[in-house]
């Protein structure tokens, strides 16, 4: 009898064990999974994970595959925002906006495909939201991006729709430019909700010229929306000014 009993007691101990074991795993898959989906919040921004299926040209779709290949990171295409090409050398440099699973932040992105269709040089430079939404008012100038051309197949990220909503009716309200939203990069709570936007913006002039901008509208709780902020972006300093800061922070 006492070995019947003893037997029972392994048995039930081993089943509550199991079961603990069990419940220790689901708790580290959920907390693992709120990781993943939880992005960086920078300056009050919560940058947007979800960027569904991309709809990049097939040059700069196989150069930025090509390049993710080459580093073995976890980058995630967002935007597809310009190029540069040496004609004399045969290389063609792409620019992109990715966010990085990995560091769990928006990045951008550049890659020099040489003429046999190898990344020849890449970089890669934190993008933060922040920097590029501060102050107030509608910065519509224009930027000769040192030598970047903004593709007419300049491609983005799929944009939830109610988002895509608030955006419409926040365009409205603009003159003097026309603005295409390519891709939902962040969230706000400020006044209601700011939502970051990355636009290609065209001048509506006799010769239209076209500009990468970021673009932060907001929906109030009253359901108004509006535009907030507008800042145009220099594609060549989009890298050079964050390989600055981090020169500036080694000096330090």
């Amino acid at each position: 009898m006492k070995k019947l009993i003893f037997c029972l007691v392994i048995v039930l101990t081993a089943f509550a064990a199991f079961g603990c074991g069990d419940d220790d795993q689901k708790d580290d898959q959920k907390d693992q999974s709120q990781q993943e989906q939880e992005g960086t919040v920078t300056g009050g921004w919560e940058v947007n994970t979800d960027y569904g299926k991309s709809n990049f040209p097939d040059d700069a779709a196989d150069a930025f595959s090509k390049f993710v290949d080459e580093i073995n990171d976890e980058l995630t295409p967002v935007a597809y925002i310009g190029f540069e090409e040496d004609k004399e050398d045969g290389d063609k440099t792409y620019e992109y906006i990715a966010y990085s699973k990995t560091d769990k932040e928006l990045q951008a992105v550049s890659v020099e495909i040489n003429k046999y269709g190898k990344p020849d040089i890449g970089d890669i430079q934190s993008f933060d939201i922040t920097k590029y939404t501060e102050g107030d008012g509608a910065d519509q100038s224009v930027s000769d991006n040192d030598g970047f051309v903004i593709p007419d197949d300049y491609a983005g990220s799929s944009i939830p729709k109610d988002v895509q909503k608030v955006f419409l009716s926040s365009a409205k309200t603009l003159d003097g430019n026309a603005l295409n939203a390519i891709a939902y990069l962040g969230s706000q709570v400020v006044n209601g909700s700011n939502y970051a936007m990355l636009c290609v913006g065209e001048t509506v002039t006799e010769q239209p010229v076209k500009n990468v901008q970021l673009v932060v509208v907001n929906q109030d709780s009253s359901g108004k929306c509006s535009v907030v902020n507008i800042n145009t972006l220099d594609l060549e300093m989009i890298l050079e000014d964050d390989n600055d800061d981090d020169d500036e922070e080694g000096d330090d």
